[in-house]
C-alpha cells in the first residue's frame, strides 16, 4: 500500500520523545539533591550524562536511523543513474557515531590525548582534537558532494550539522573549561551536560528531518511508512 511520508511528522515525533526526555532528565538532576530513595536511583536511567540509559539507547537509534536513512538514498541515487558514494560515506559515519555512543570510542582516546599533549581547560576533553581533526578533513572530502545537493537540502545539513557540532565540540569544551575549574559536582556541570546532549540529539533529529525531505522530494520512493502525516 502506498503511503505518503511525511518527514515534519516524523521528526514532531522524534522532538516529542525527545521533549519526554529531556523532562525526566530535569527530574533526576533534581531528584539528586533529596534523600535518595528507590524513585531516585530509577530516575537516574533518564540522566543524560548516564551510560546506559534510555537518552544514550535514544541516541543510538536515531544515529542509526540516520545511517540506515543515508544508505537508503545511496542506494536509491544509484537505482536513478547517479553517484551515491557520498551518501554511502555519511551512513558509515554515522554507523560509526552509533557505535561510538555505546561503546565510548572517544572517551577512550581521551585520556591517552590528553597525557600525550597535556591538555587542560577547553581541551580538557582531549578527544575533541583528533575528532575535529576529522571533522576537516570529512568536509573537504565531502565538499564536491555538498556542493551538488539540492539548496534546501544543503541548507538543512548546515542547520543540523551546526548544531550537532555546536553540542559536541562546543558545549564539551566550555564543560571541559568548567570541570577544570569548579569540578564535576556541580549544577554548572549538569546544565552544561544537558545543553551539550540536547544539541547533538536535536542537531540528529533535524537530520533526520532533512533525509526524510530528500527522500520525498527528490527520488521515487513512496511505499514507506515515516511518521503520522500531521495537517
Amino acid at each position: 500500500m502506498e503511503v505518503q511520508l511525511c518527514p515534519k511528522g516524523a521528526a514532531k515525533t522524534l522532538l516529542f520523545i525527545l521533549g519526554l526526555l529531556l523532562s525526566a532528565n530535569i527530574l533526576a538532576i533534581s531528584f539528586r539533591y533529596f534523600p535518595r530513595t528507590l524513585f531516585t536511583s530509577a530516575l537516574q536511567l533518564f540522566d543524560f550524562n548516564t551510560e546506559n540509559s534510555f537518552p544514550t539507547l535514544y541516541s543510538f537509534i536515531i544515529l542509526l536511523l540516520s545511517a540506515g536513512l543515508l544508505g537508503l538514498i545511496g542506494m536509491l541515487s544509484r537505482q536513478q543513474g547517479k553517484r551515491g558514494r557520498g551518501w554511502f560515506i555519511l551512513s558509515l559515519v554515522f554507523l560509526f557515531l552509533a557505535v561510538d555512543e555505546t561503546l565510548m570510542i572517544h572517551e577512550a582516546l581521551m585520556i591517552p590525548v590528553r597525557e600525550t599533549l597535556n591538555t587542560t581547560g577547553f581541551l580538557y576533553y582531549a578527544w575533541i582534537i583528533p575528532y575535529s581533526i576529522l571533522l576537516v578533513l570529512l568536509f573537504f572530502i565531502l565538499l564536491p558532494f555538498i556542493v551538488k545537493l539540492p539548496n534546501d537540502t544543503r541548507r538543512n545539513f548546515f542547520l543540523a550539522g551546526f548544531i550537532f557540532v555546536a553540542g559536541a565540540i562546543g558545549v564539551e569544551a566550555i564543560t571541559g573549561w568548567h570541570v577544570t575549574a569548579f569540578g564535576d559536582k556541580n549544577v554548572g556541570f549538569e546544565i552544561l551536560y544537558t545543553i551539550e546532549e540536547l544539541l547533538e540529539m536535536v542537531g540528529v533529529v533535524l537530520f533526520i528531518y532533512a533525509l526524510l525531505n530528500h527522500i520525498s522530494r527528490y527520488t521515487h520512493l513512496a511505499t514507506i511508512i515515516v511518521g503520522k502525516k500531521i495537517s
